[in-house]
């Protein structure tokens, strides 16, 4: 009878083996942080879970049972809509830049799972500041949302290729609780406005002791062999010009999907990012042309236009 069963026994709960990891994804974004996606199975129940790497020697890491994953994947493609439609409106922002959330949605599991999902204005750049809390823990992580399609991504892969199994993955993670009903998601704080805004205050700091916590994996598999991470493949820097006060960055980000990453940064705060897939660089550059083509005659036919 190995150790970890007589513990088990003498304290009258049945012994759960530690998880497997199924696949592993990594995804860096230079300037914001890394980040592991795991995917696990612990007997019958599957969950994938997001750590934020950190030099510290606590990792904030969000955890989702399967069973909630399409769910967790509904609110993040919310998110998704609400940057587009927040960002075509930015004129019609000024009324509400004392908020701190410009929008937020929440979602909880029956087992007790909580996950806020905030989406923060700071200087013009939505962040997504995604807080996981269960008993005393709380955990949070923070991405920006031109780079949370990415994990997007990532989760839907994870559910097509794990499914859950029995429907019945979510479970205390301290007492062994398995619950499978399904709860509707729910919003947080005081009354909303119609278009989402969060007028509050952001709630304090809560940094809870973490004594009771899954202990992540980092052994590698043949799975996680075969991921790729992404990483900014510019060399030595990023390709870049200054306008003003303004400067223009270019990277390669390669991964799964390869892209170029266009910033626009201001001092030293971030403004605007822009994904532009590996493979239509070529239909950039030649809109570019023409359009540089085009300006070119309409100055050329106007006298008035000054002279470059």
């Amino acid at each position: 009878m190995t150790e970890q069963t007589q513990v088990a026994q003498v304290e009258n709960k049945p012994y759960q083996p530690k998880s497997e990891d199924l696949a592993k994804k990594q995804i860096t974004i230079p300037g914001i942080g890394d980040y592991h996606l795991f995917m696990k199975q612990n007997k019958e129940s599957r969950f994938f879970s997001i750590t934020e790497l950190k030099e510290s020697a606590r990792k904030n890491r969000i955890i989702v049972p399967m069973d909630y994953c399409e769910q967790f994947l509904s609110k993040l493609n919310q998110i998704l809509e609400f940057g587009i439609q927040y960002q075509s409106k930015a004129p019609t922002k000024t009324a509400h830049e004392d908020s701190r959330f410009a929008f937020t949605v929440s979602m909880h599991t029956e087992a007790g799972r909580r996950y806020y999902f905030d989406v923060i204005d700071k200087d013009s750049v939505l962040n997504l500041k995604l807080s996981y809390i269960v008993d005393e823990r709380r955990d949070s992580i923070i991405v920006d949302l031109a780079s949370l399609v990415y994990f997007v991504e990532v989760i839907q892969t994870f559910m097509k290729d794990f499914p859950s199994l029995t429907g019945k993955d979510d479970f205390h993670p301290h007492r062994n609780r398995r619950l499978s009903g399904r709860t509707s998601s729910t919003r947080r704080g005081p009354r909303f406005n119609n278009r989402g805004f969060y007028r509050d205050s952001a709630p304090p700091s809560v940094r809870p002791r973490q004594s009771h916590n899954f202990r992540p994996n980092f052994e590698e598999s043949d799975e996680r062999k075969k991921s790729h991470a992404l990483k900014v493949c510019s060399d030595p820097a990023p390709c870049q010009f200054t306008h003003n006060a303004k400067k223009y960055m270019f990277e390669i980000v390669e991964g799964d999907n390869t892209f170029m990453r266009i910033t626009e940064v201001i001092g030293e705060s971030r403004k605007s990012t822009l994904h532009v897939p590996i493979d239509c660089l070529n239909k950039v550059q030649s809109v570019l042309a023409e359009m540089n083509d085009r300006f070119s005659a309409v100055r050329s036919a106007d006298p008035t236009a000054p002279k470059s």
